[in-house]
């Protein structure tokens, strides 16, 4: 099974988001990696819980600042 980034991503965003306990991303990702996570997991939840600011446009993302 081939697992992409977008979706480890996407598995960390959503537990910072939720504050979920579960850490199914940990398993698809190298032990040395997913401990860097956790040692920084503070900043993880703090950018999820920002709201998005960029634009999706012909399937590439573009800060809404600056833009036009």
């Amino acid at each position: 099974m081939d697992i992409s980034a977008s979706y480890i991503r996407e598995l960390i965003y959503n537990q910072a988001k939720e504050g979920a306990i579960d850490q199914k991303w940990s398993e698809f990702v190298p032990h040395e990696v997913s401990q860097i996570i956790v040692d920084n997991w503070g900043i993880v939840s703090n950018f999820a819980s920002l709201p998005d600011r960029t634009l999706k446009f012909m399937g590439l993302k573009f800060p809404t600042e600056g833009f036009i």
